[in-house]
């Protein structure tokens, strides 16, 4: 067998464990990266619901339902949730603002019931465990008539971030259309 046969297949050889070696760290980098990525979302689910009713008064009474939904990776802890509502192509009337004030713990000494009206200070953030869901309701007297954004914001962590902060948003919208005041018939 000539030399330089013997030459090239073993540079062959090594080529072919090169690439094998070069394949094998592309795709653990590959999928040791979704794996870290996925580990880092804290997947929160933010669902939006309103009801509106019209009444026969000067105000429409609007009923926004918030519903956080954990999923499978991590806890999160519950900073912060606002509700925005805009009137759609009104600026003669204000945005009203609502922080959901249920998103904070409460105080509730051993041995006693919960005080109602005193936040923990100790230890004010709610956290959501994995698949664990928190509702939270908010009313509203509008203007009758008029066409309303629905807009909330909710901010949150993990406990681990506070040796690598990495603050999440999560966000969702409606729209509120007027309804027709319902008018009883006296017979």
């Amino acid at each position: 067998m000539p030399f330089w046969f013997i030459v090239a297949k073993e540079i062959i050889g090594v080529a072919k464990d090169l690439a094998t070696l070069l394949a094998a760290c592309a795709a653990l980098i590959y999928f040791g990266y979704k794996v870290f990525a996925g580990r880092l979302l804290l997947n929160l689910t933010v669902g939006l619901k309103h009801e509106r009713q019209s009444s026969l008064g000067e105000d429409d009474h609007l009923v926004v339902d918030v519903s956080l939904a954990k999923g499978k990776v991590d806890s999160a802890r519950v900073l912060d949730a606002e509700l925005r509502l805009t009137a759609v192509g009104r600026t003669d009337i204000a945005p009203l603002f609502r922080v959901l004030g249920s998103t904070g713990r409460l105080r509730y000494p051993a041995g006693e019931r919960v005080k109602w009206e005193e936040p923990d200070t100790e230890n004010p953030t709610l956290t959501l465990s994995t698949e664990e869901t928190l509702n939270l309701s908010e009313h509203f007297r509008i203007k009758p008539g008029v066409v309303y954004r629905i807009e909330i914001v909710v901010k949150g962590d993990r406990f681990r971030d506070r040796l690598l902060p990495s603050l999440s948003q999560w966000r969702a919208a409606a729209i509120s259309l007027p309804k027709e005041p319902k008018v009883e018939s006296a017979a």
